[in-house]
């Protein structure tokens, strides 16, 4: 892995996927390299040798977490918009080199076993109550009492 390459101690990644608020690559690519990952963070601190890591979980509630480096950390959005670059430092950093790396297949070994594969069973078909609630709340009633839930 190029981490390891360049002696890396630490790989920042985004975090959030299309559909999740912690996506897989962090733990993916800690557990490619054997380090321990957060996803999720808001904010990092060095204490002493540990990473302090603030993770954000949902409904406001926060963790801190401290590890130890080398570790791979993925990044929530920050709180406040970024600062603008200057334009003198947008031309500097244009000129320089962006370095290229071969990429390698993962290898895992294999922790599960798939044991068998079916297709789901047929299963009753739903009933559109519509959307007149004196009507819902007759239907309702009806198919409670049916099933025999006494006093509906």
């Amino acid at each position: 892995a190029l981490a390891r390459s360049k002696a890396a101690n630490l790989v920042l990644c985004g975090v959030q996927s299309t559909e999740d608020l912690f996506g897989q690559l962090v733990p993916y690519i800690g557990a490619l390299l054997g380090w321990p990952h957060v996803s999720g963070s808001s904010r990092l601190g060095i204490e002493g040798s540990a990473l302090r890591v603030t993770q954000e979980r949902g409904g406001g509630i926060a963790a801190t977490y401290e590890i130890t480096l080398p570790a791979v950390i993925g990044v929530q959005t920050a709180s406040k918009a970024p600062r603008y670059v200057s334009g003198s430092k947008l031309r500097e950093a244009s000129k320089t080199a962006i370095g290229k790396a071969p990429s390698e297949p993962a290898r895992f070994e294999r922790s599960a076993e798939i044991v068998a594969l079916r297709m789901p069973g047929q299963r009753g078909t739903g009933e559109n109550l519509g959307d007149n609630p004196e009507n819902v709340a007759e239907r309702l009633a009806s198919i409670l009492a049916a099933k025999g839930f006494a006093g509906v």
